[in-house]
């Protein structure tokens, strides 16, 4: 009985016929060139493809890109709203108010008001009186209750109480001043139209039987100049209307 040979080994592919494999002897390891490149050794990972690129970059910028787009339309749509809210108010002619007037005990000098009360005359500021954007006011008096009875002379006192309106976004100081004008002759039966030179409008206001008040206005700025005495048979009209005349003549003449 034959014992059977070796098996047959045949050409591998692009090796000449009759040319084969070398034989590795038994017990022999085939050549590691072999080895490592058909199987990876123990522990050791197969070639990694290239890692991909992380978006992370990328969606950042795309995030602070798109903040900053919806600010600049907040922006803009802020800007268009206060444009469209300045076209919707009303246009506010402001070419006759004045920026400044006399007011308080800065009406008259003493010696102004001297002649109209008998023996020694004192002045004093009130208490009445504020300061606003769009309102100024002010008061003071003239008298000589101090001394009248000393002088023996009627107790007698000018009181002079003094407005200028300051535009706002709805109404000129003119406006306001003529409203003004109006809830004061509404306020009064016994008020009727006077005529003070310079004056815009002016009425006359009987108080009682020894006080009247002249309520002027000029442009935007109101005077009431009320004349009070005690003496018999006195010309209440007269002072009240004289003083009223000689301040709204200072403002005319920007004195």
């Amino acid at each position: 009985m034959t014992h059977p040979g070796p098996p047959q080994q045949y050409p591998q592919e692009g090796q000449p016929h009759g040319q084969y494999p070398q034989q590795v002897p038994q017990g022999q390891q085939h050549p590691q060139q072999y080895v490592q490149h058909a199987y990876p050794q123990w522990g050791q990972m197969p070639p990694q493809q290239g890692k991909r690129k992380s978006k992370g970059p990328l969606i950042a910028v795309l995030a602070v890109v798109g903040v900053v787009l919806l600010a600049g339309a907040a922006v803009g749509g802020l800007f268009l709203m206060e444009e469209l809210a300045k076209e919707e108010k009303p246009v506010v002619n402001t070419s006759l108010d004045l920026p400044k007037a006399p007011l308080g005990c800065a009406l008259f000098e003493e010696n102004e008001v001297a002649p109209y009360i008998p023996g020694r005359t004192d002045y004093e500021p009130s208490s009445f009186g504020s300061q606003t954007k769009t309102k100024e006011s002010a008061q003071c008096s003239w008298s000589n209750r101090d001394t009248f009875r000393d002088d023996k002379v009627p107790n007698t006192s000018v009181w002079a109480t003094s407005y200028i309106w300051h535009a706002t976004s709805q109404q000129s100081g003119v406006d306001q001043a003529k409203e003004e004008m109006e809830r004061e002759g509404r306020a009064s039966r016994k008020a009727g139209d006077v005529h003070v030179p310079g004056a815009d409008e002016a009425m006359l206001r009987e108080v009682t039987d020894n006080k009247v008040e002249v309520i002027s206005r000029y442009r935007n700025v109101i005077y009431k100049i009320s004349y009070d005495t005690r003496a018999d048979g006195a010309n209440l009209k007269r002072p009240a209307t004289e003083l009223t005349a000689l301040v709204i003549s200072k403002i005319t003449s920007g004195s």
